[in-house]
């Protein structure tokens, strides 16, 4: 698991003093204090999440939610429990969340290296003594690296842990900040959303050069057990791999996708954000994901759509 490098501290106060700041008018239970943002189906009592969804989808999240604290829609706040967590309605969670982080959590700093160091680690990563790192490559702080784990030189790594036998090609950027952005009705700002999570990579993965996989924004990344990535991939922001995935040059994984365990994504495939491709699932060349895979199921084209089987003349 990547470290966890920073400390968020906001007390009940702290919160109800943001809200008025914002125009928001709580209610419900929870006192805190809050020690964490963590997304919806994730978030215990200490932790503050928010639901982006409204109507139906967006209260049966939300009543399954165990945090202490949820910005929700202003449109459902009144089918809510008064006597639940502690309810913030408003017309923008995921801004506002934006806004309370930007207030309360500032990231770690890089100001600790030996600059004659080379490799460039951080004193606070944890690297086991078998690894091996190569030249110009930049350790972050709190990253930790397993047994026989082989990184290559130029990689830029930081909010990260990275298992055992796992092999990192050359030029590899993992737990930089994700795409993700913010319009401010009120001010017309664009900002950009602060990324707290980090990214988990299982044992025996690979990773092939020139590859990117972005840090969570609230809770991780996470690449499991024996999963291969190829050169030139693009993994977004809390994307969820199962194990044995394979994912081959220059495919595009948006933010929150879901694989299934042997999941195989071809060269050039785009999965759109949000989608769950099935276990044993295949994404054609080139092809474009727009809605779910099935498990099992084999799609091509722009859109993606199921390749049709060959039907048995005799049934």
């Amino acid at each position: 698991m990547p470290a966890r490098v920073e400390t968020l501290s906001i007390t009940h106060d702290d919160l109800l003093s943001f809200a008025k700041a914002r125009g928001i008018q709580p209610f419900g239970g929870a006192t805190g204090p809050f020690t964490w943002v963590e997304p919806l189906n994730l978030a215990g009592p200490a932790d503050i999440a928010f639901c982006r969804f409204d109507g139906e989808e967006g209260l049966a999240l939300i009543r399954a939610c165990k945090a202490g604290a949820v910005f929700v829609p202003r449109t459902i706040a009144a089918d809510l429990p008064q006597d639940g967590p502690l309810y913030l309605p408003c017309e923008h969670p995921r801004l506002e969340i934006l806004h309370l982080l930007k207030a309360h959590w500032r990231e770690s700093h890089w100001d600790d290296f030996d600059p004659a160091q080379n490799p460039l680690i951080h004193p606070t990563a944890r690297i086991a003594p078998d690894a091996r790192i190569g030249p110009f490559t930049m350790i972050g702080p709190g990253v930790t690296i397993g047994p026989r784990t082989r990184i290559g030189s130029n990689c830029h790594i930081e909010r990260a842990g990275i298992g055992a036998d796992c092999i990192v090609a050359n030029s590899v950027t993992i737990g930089r900040y994700g795409f993700g952005y913010e319009d401010d009705p009120v001010t017309g700002e664009t900002m950009q959303f602060p990324h707290i999570g980090g990214v988990v990579i299982g044992d025996r993965v690979e990773i092939g050069s020139s590859t990117c996989v972005d840090r969570g924004s609230i809770g991780d990344t996470v690449i499991g057990d024996d999963c291969k990535i190829d050169n030139l991939v693009h993994v977004a922001h809390n994307v969820r791999m199962g194990r044995r995935c394979k994912v081959i040059a220059l495919a595009i994984i948006g933010g929150s996708v879901t694989l299934g365990e042997g999941a195989w994504i071809a060269p050039a495939a785009a999965v759109r954000d949000w989608r769950k491709v099935g276990a044993g699932a295949v994404v054609g060349l080139g092809a474009i994901v727009t809605k779910d895979v099935p498990e099992g199921e084999t799609v091509v084209g722009n859109p993606a759509k199921p390749l049709p089987k060959t039907v048995h003349r005799y049934k």
